[in-house]
């Protein structure tokens, strides 16, 4: 184990891709008037309301927190995942992801353009701000979602977004409890070391449910569980091998990453 590679890998629930339309956004961002309320514990009641600039990237509505993570309404929307924003005359229920990654380079260019000459301008685009960045999308439903925070986008299939410094890629889930057990843990930033030149692991803040299939192969892309860990594994390198009883990791579809259920064995090198 190579532990002088180790990576800080964000990992979170790729939200589902609802899109503000043309005219929406354009309103939006021209009022200029956008307030914040994240729910409250509830998961219902609209909290404080918090006047908050508003960018628009690529047909997506970013904020960010002035004061960094530090800021209470950034804090609320990181852990309720929901809410209201008020803005143009109307308003509206919807989700908020943080983000991170090369997209900060895209909304700094939006703060420089919209708001050329404050004083809050060079705060706004600085590393504690940056680091408080919540992409908005719009929400047809009341309250938070009460499902797991894997996004299904129609179908059987369940993301999550993996972001490694300024790279960010999606992984489609199994449908199994481990996979489910999983998403619960999101959003997660782990500590992940280098094995055997072909994957990448780290330990995971607790346990999580070992119902699921075994298999003996994987695939580049795949994410698997080693329990008891307990451990999650990126396989990023194809060595040939076999994984030997009793541990296993099965293929996803399409070389896609996913989340199987794994028992501890001893690995070859």
């Amino acid at each position: 184990m190579d532990r002088s590679r180790t990576r800080r890998v964000a990992v979170e629930g790729a939200s589902e891709s609802a899109a503000w339309s043309e005219d929406e956004l354009r309103k939006i961002i021209e009022a200029d008037d956008l307030h914040i309320s994240p729910f409250r514990e509830d998961g219902v009641t609209p909290g404080t309301p918090t006047w908050i600039w508003a960018v628009a990237v690529d047909g997506d509505l970013y904020v960010r927190g002035y004061n960094g993570q530090g800021s209470r309404w950034y804090q609320a929307a990181r852990r309720q995942k929901a809410g209201q924003i008020t803005a143009a005359g109307a308003t509206r229920n919807g989700l908020f992801e943080p983000v991170a990654g090369a997209i900060n380079d895209r909304v700094d260019e939006a703060y420089r353009t919209k708001y050329p000459g404050s004083a809050y301008l060079a705060p706004m685009i600085g590393d504690s701000a940056r680091g408080a960045t919540i992409r908005i999308m719009p929400h047809n439903g009341e309250g938070r979602r009460q499902s797991s925070p894997m996004s299904r986008n129609g179908t059987s299939e369940a993301r999550l977004r993996i972001t490694i410094g300024n790279r960010s890629i999606e992984a489609t889930l199994a449908d199994s409890e481990a996979a489910r057990d999983f998403a619960s843990l999101l959003p997660l930033t782990l500590a992940m070391n280098d094995i055997y030149r072909r994957e990448k692991f780290a330990t995971l803040p607790r346990a999580i449910s070992e119902q699921g299939k075994r298999t003996h192969e994987y695939a580049v892309g795949t994410i698997g569980y080693w329990p008891p860990g307990p451990n999650v594994a990126i396989f990023y390198r194809q060595d040939g091998e076999r994984i030997p009883d009793p541990g296993r990791y099965r293929q996803d579809q399409g070389g896609r990453g996913s989340l199987r259920r794994a028992g501890r064995g001893k690995r070859h090198h």
